[in-house]
């Protein structure tokens, strides 16, 4: 089991992870802080699969630290429905998992 110095860091992240397996986005909210968000920056698309470049930014819950850093989201689809998706913070890792190429 994770433990941390900051008991309260684990606990906002359980109640975020279990707020959006929810449908809870107001939940999301909370944990993640207000005005988090994440901007597309570019699609690349494949067979049944994209990769979209984002700039995740936010104000960090408790600390008021900006946060800022590239995010690389790979989604499956399928019959037109989202079946998988991972986010990653290295783009190669991310086209690959995508099966795609530059």
């Amino acid at each position: 089991m994770m433990r941390s110095r900051q008991p309260y860091t684990l606990e906002t992240i359980r109640v975020g992870f279990d707020a959006f397996n929810r449908g809870d986005y107001s939940k999301i909210q909370e944990a993640w802080g207000e005005g988090f968000r994440f901007e597309p920056r570019s699609i690349t698309e494949g067979d049944a699969v994209v990769l979209v470049d984002t700039r995740a930014k936010g104000i960090g819950v408790g600390s008021d630290v900006p946060i800022e850093m590239n995010v690389h989201i790979v989604l499956r689809f399928q019959d037109e429905k989202i079946v998988w998706s991972q986010g990653f913070i290295n783009r190669a890792d991310a086209l690959e998992a995508a099966g795609l190429r530059e």
